[in-house]
């Protein structure tokens, strides 16, 4: 089947992209995300369709917001994949996430440089009051800074703006721990967590707990049903601290480099 990529503004309907990831939503988690209002202008979006109609074969995202292009793609089929691919190759090395069951051609030509583990759970009030050091954290400058020297390179000053965003400070001010959301998708009721983080020199106080159960408590109170997380599967302990907060494994993502350098796969009937 020959297949054709155009960029989403050009098919009919202008939610209809997100209506097909909505309905693969585990494939298309992060498709999803780059949709919402907040992370769209960061983003090249694309859509392949079957020719000679506009019927979606897959939607395929490059999002700019990070030191490096991070592209995502959810595709029926190899094919649909192959084209999509093809597009998402840029002048600049990039990173290509997708989750494990997606459909790809054997031949793509891509180096795996991680595993992830998705981990969910619900979001839950607060047991009991609420931390009294943690505070909600508005200043996205100041966010992105602690980030930065904290070597999180997977953030962007855009997902404060989804909020539920709280941090700890140490007795002269300094922002020591941050706990942040990745992207909020409301009609789904769910959210991903991400990065939360503490400075070296201020663990062992379970800042990071403290700060993980200030989020949920947020999601809850705002009517959000469901959070999740990302975790290496090499990391034992980062898994065995989820996994001890009430998260269990729902899939897993896989995370590859590409090149200009590259090859793109050749798939029979694509364009």
């Amino acid at each position: 089947m020959q297949i054709t990529v155009v960029p989403v503004e050009c098919v009919d309907r202008a939610d209809a992209a997100r209506a097909w990831a909505r309905s693969r939503f585990d494939e298309a988690l992060l498709v999803l995300a780059d949709l919402t209002p907040q992370l769209q202008p960061l983003a090249m979006h694309w859509v392949a369709c079957g020719a000679g109609s506009q019927s979606l074969k897959g939607v395929a995202v490059c999002f700019e917001g990070f030191g490096q292009p991070v592209a995502s793609i959810a595709a029926e089929d190899e094919d649909a994949f192959a084209a999509l691919f093809r597009q998402v190759q840029g002048s600049a090395p990039t990173l290509v996430f997708v989750n494990r069951q997606q459909p790809m051609p054997a031949n793509i030509g891509l180096k795996m440089e991680s595993i992830d583990a998705w981990l969910v759970s619900p979001c839950v009030p607060h047991r009991a009051q609420p931390d009294s050091e943690g505070e909600l954290l508005e200043d996205a400058n100041e966010v992105q800074d602690f980030m930065e020297r904290m070597g999180m390179h997977f953030w962007n000053p855009a997902m404060l703006w989804f909020g539920h965003a709280f941090g700890i400070r140490s007795a002269q001010r300094d922002l020591v721990c941050a706990g942040c959301l990745n992207f909020l998708l409301a009609e789904e009721k769910y959210a991903q967590i991400g990065p939360i983080v503490t400075d070296p020199t201020h663990r062992g106080r379970s800042m990071g707990t403290r700060l993980l159960e200030a989020v949920r408590a947020s999601l809850a109170l705002a009517g959000v049903r469901q959070c999740g997380v990302f975790a290496s599967e090499n990391d034992a302990r980062l898994m065995d601290f989820y996994r001890r907060r009430g998260f269990t494994q729902r899939g897993q993502f896989c995370l590859f480099s590409v090149t200009p350098s590259t090859p793109g796969p050749t798939s029979r009937g694509t364009q």
